[in-house]
């Protein structure tokens, strides 16, 4: 646009120039000096001349308007064609950001998709991410991309991933530190038995903590503490299970930030005392008093 700007005001100039010395423009036909009678013939031919220098710097500058106009549109005034420019078809490659379903064989050309457009299913927790490799009316075909993750990893919600299974597509993520600010936190319900919280396997840990919110009033408990978590948005957060606090406990070099004392984990004992703690300094497993302040970290599973 600059140099469009600089040719203009080029033009413009040399315009200026040749009207008001070439023939483009004619010259005052009479002059006067201080004291000269002026006859009215005289002086009607001079604003005759005048007149027609300032009609030709009118057309002058409309036609100097109409360049910037032109110059400053978008609207292709030329017309110019794709070959006129030697382009070919553009792919309309789409992204839908905003979708909450998986994608259909309806989601095709005709909704403006093409081979190559993205959809991400945003009502997932790991928010499912589709390609589409054909995109025939009525019969398109996405496929998932699979994303798989390694221990170690940055997790979906923004932990540290501690286990995983199925080639890493799935497995648990661990919170980036502790929930108990360092005072630790009771397990709760000292003499009541949690009935729906006794699992101890990998992949039990979220029932056993809704368990324990459902049938625990006591405050500030472990699996309160962990249900208020939130990171990134993700608040499927929960209290380990037996089991998945002992994976936690072999990765914790890997998630790091733990204390030199017992964790929580979720999984009641057959009785109404105790739940099942693990000592992270060394790995043992033990039953702990329910009423007893160990540490809490949150883990979800992805």
């Amino acid at each position: 646009m600059k140099n469009i700007t600089l040719k203009i005001n080029s033009f413009v100039i040399a315009g200026l120039l040749a009207l008001m010395s070439g023939a483009a423009m004619a010259a005052v036909p009479h002059t006067f000096a201080a004291g000269d009678t002026i006859r009215a013939d005289d002086m009607n031919a001079n604003f005759t001349a005048l007149d027609g220098r300032i009609a030709k710097l009118e057309a002058l500058e409309t036609r100097i308007n109409a360049l910037e106009t032109h110059a400053a549109s978008t609207a292709n005034p030329h017309s110019v064609t794709k070959a006129d420019v030697g382009l070919t078809d553009v792919e309309n490659i789409k992204v839908n950001f905003t979708a909450t379903t998986a994608p259909g064989v309806g989601n095709d050309v005709n909704g403006g998709y093409s081979v190559g457009s993205v959809w991400i299913n945003t009502n997932t927790a790991n928010k499912q991410v589709y390609v589409l490799v054909d995109a025939t009316s009525g019969a398109a075909v996405w496929k998932e991309i699979q994303l798989t993750y390694d221990i170690g990893d940055t997790g979906p919600a923004g932990g540290i991933v501690f286990y995983v299974y199925n080639g890493g597509r799935h497995g648990l993520e661990a919170a980036p530190g502790d929930q108990d600010g360092g005072t630790g936190a009771a397990w709760g319900c000292y003499g009541t038995d949690i009935t729906g919280a006794v699992n101890t396997t990998t992949g039990s840990g979220a029932q056993n903590t809704a368990a324990i919110l459902a049938g625990c009033a006591d405050v500030g408990t472990a699996a309160q503490l962990v249900d208020a978590f939130a990171l990134n948005g993700y608040t499927d957060w929960f209290l380990p299970s037996k089991d998945e606090l002992r994976a936690l406990y072999l990765q914790k070099g890997v998630v790091g930030g733990f204390g030199d004392n017992m964790y929580w984990s979720s999984s009641q004992d057959s009785s109404s005392i105790g739940a099942w703690g693990q000592l992270f300094p060394f790995g043992n497993q033990t039953l702990i008093t329910k009423s007893s302040l160990l540490f809490v970290r949150a883990v979800r599973a992805f």
